[in-house]
């Protein structure tokens, strides 16, 4: 047991030094990482966790959910306005990521060899440590939290026909959606034929999840 948990805070030691290291040296990146920059300081400013700002205006151009906006803004006011309370957010997300995979692969494969394998190769992946990802301040840290977390959860329920995991399944789908809007529905479609194919189609119906697609439809449609 030792020498498990000794290997598994290592290895998220390992994972953490791409994820964090140097993350606020670079200054902010003239993309979606300065706008987001922006509405966080806007909203800092004036207060309003509802709507997000841009030059003193209403947002209209980056109309996305403001679920990251509020994490950069819980930052913002430890850590006052930087890239590190910025950029801090994604690289948590990517740690929680790996923290994830570890825990599916127990769960399901009842060994923590293949997690630390597949997060060997995320954190190793460019397009996951390179600018914007998880060490920048974008949406796609998070949304790749939420929608790794989102489909594993489908998985699991699939598998062991266990409500337990509807939680997890409509918790993460619904921050998903306040993180990036309809993008992470695009999975729904899949994991549809998927439990088509598995003749589990039925689950989908059950009065659980019923209840908690009503509550995530509110949540995320408020």
């Amino acid at each position: 047991m030792f020498i498990k948990v000794t290997g598994l805070l290592l290895l998220l030691v390992i994972a953490s030094i791409p994820l964090f290291i140097h993350i606020d040296v670079l200054p902010f990146r003239l993309w979606d990482e300065s706008r987001l920059a922006s509405n966080a300081y806007e909203m800092h400013r004036n207060g309003n966790l509802i709507v997000t700002y841009y030059e003193g205006q209403p947002e209209m151009w980056n109309t996305k959910p403001p679920l990251v906006i509020w994490m950069q803004l819980l930052f913002i006011k430890i850590l006052g306005f930087n890239e590190l309370a910025v950029r801090l957010p994604s690289a948590i997300c990517g740690l929680i990521t790996c923290i994830a995979l570890l825990f599916f692969s127990q769960k399901f494969f009842k060994t923590f060899l293949v997690g630390a394998f597949a997060c060997l190769v995320l954190i190793t992946t460019n397009g996951y440590v390179d600018g914007h990802a998880i060490r920048t301040g974008d949406y796609d840290g998070p949304l790749a939290l939420f929608t790794t977390i989102f489909v594993l959860a489908a998985f699991l329920y699939e598998e062991s026909e266990n409500k337990k995991w509807l939680i997890p399944l409509f918790g993460a789908i619904t921050l998903a959606v306040l993180t990036k809007s309809i993008q992470p529905l695009l999975f729904v479609p899949g994991i549809t034929l998927y439990f088509l194919s598995r003749r589990k189609l039925k689950f989908l119906f059950t009065k659980p999840f019923i209840i908690v697609s009503i509550i995530a439809c509110a949540i995320a449609g408020s």
